[in-house]
């Protein structure tokens, strides 16, 4: 599914969890719950700096598609700076 400021949920709320499960905040803290052994693998495959940066692409493209930016461009545009 897609929110209103058109990014996958998914991306959205994992990288936090990543962060989070990285930093040894606690299972309690996770907002997928029910996705915890994906995101333990995830976790293995990203450094907290790889994570960190896509949170930061993350916010830039939430702020780019507020100020009315095609949001497809947009997205796609995270995608390929997050992959690099």
């Amino acid at each position: 599914g897609v929110q209103t400021c058109a990014l996958p949920i998914s991306i959205k709320t994992f990288q936090p969890d990543l962060l989070l499960l990285d930093l040894g905040e606690g299972e309690e803290r996770i907002m997928n719950q029910d996705r915890l052994e994906e995101l333990s693998r995830a976790g293995k495959a990203v450094s907290r700096k790889q994570i960190l940066q896509t949170l930061e692409e993350l916010e830039n493209a939430k702020q780019d598609i507020r100020m009315n930016a095609n949001k497809g461009y947009v997205v796609r545009n995270m995608y390929l700076k997050i992959r690099r």
